[in-house]
This record gives structure tokens, C-alpha cells and sequence, in this order.
């Protein structure tokens, strides 16, 4: 009788992990909590269990595109931003992402056009402006940065 309670609560146990490692809110957790400790790899790994779970899931895909941001690792970031891209082209976030990460990688004139098009959708966000303001210096438009 005593090896039955203690199998019965062994399973119990372990059905309720396996129920938690499925459940995208523990990961995204477990990622958000690594991420404010600094932790980047293990928040990275966290949120692409989520993509494992759910590959759908867009907060995920901007936690990624975010993250490898931090990281100065561009094209992954741009990978993740992509994702999103081709489930919604509007995408404000989407569209800074790319214009953030084009400028990193020297590519300024797709980097003003991804600011400009979130201007299109989004032009009461203010830091957008600076953003192509500080692409417009440095290509020597002067005119246009104002």
C-alpha cells in the first residue's frame, strides 16, 4: 500500500512537470526573470521553448529579436523581426527593429525606409523621429534630419 501512495504521488509530480514545461507562461517566466538578472543566454533559451511550443507566438519572436539586439548580434535579430514581418507588415515595433537594425549594420537607406514607414503607422511616437533624424546627420541631409 505505502509503494502505491508514494507511485501515485510520483505521478502526480511528474505529470504536473510535464504540464509545466508545456505551458508557454512558465517559460516566458523563466525568460523574463533571466533577462533582469542579466542573464541573456538563459533568457534566450526561455523564450525559444515558447517558439517550441508555440511558434506562433509574436511576444516571444520580439523577446528573441530584442535579446540578440542586446547582444550587438544584428542579422538574428533581424531574423526574429522577419518572423513577424510576414504575419504583419504594419508592425510598429517590427518596423523600428528593422530600422534599428539596418542602421547597426550601415545600411541606411533600408534603415530610413523602415523609420518612415513606422512613422506611416505610428507618427504620434516621438523616438522613431530622433531615430531617422540621427540616420539623416550622418548621411549628411541635414535639411531632412530637421
Amino acid at each position: 500500500m505505502k509503494k502505491i501512495c508514494i507511485l501515485s504521488v510520483l505521478f502526480f509530480f511528474t505529470l504536473g512537470l510535464l504540464a509545466q514545461n508545456n505551458n508557454t507562461e512558465y517559460w516566458r517566466d523563466l525568460g523574463y526573470k533571466a533577462k533582469l538578472k542579466g542573464d541573456i543566454e538563459s533568457s534566450i533559451k526561455n523564450y525559444k521553448k515558447i517558439l517550441e511550443i508555440d511558434n506562433e507566438d509574436y511576444d516571444a519572436k520580439l523577446a528573441l529579436a530584442n535579446l540578440y539586439y542586446s547582444q550587438k548580434d544584428f542579422e538574428e535579430s533581424l531574423n526574429y523581426y522577419k518572423l513577424i514581418y510576414k504575419i504583419d507588415n504594419k508592425d510598429v515595433e517590427t518596423l523600428n527593429g528593422f530600422g534599428r537594425c539596418y542602421y547597426k549594420l550601415g545600411e541606411l537607406d533600408k534603415s530610413t525606409y523602415y523609420f518612415q514607414r513606422a512613422i506611416e503607422y505610428l507618427p504620434s511616437y516621438i523616438q522613431q523621429y530622433f531615430d531617422l533624424a540621427h540616420i539623416f546627420i550622418e548621411k549628411g541631409e541635414l535639411d531632412s534630419a530637421r
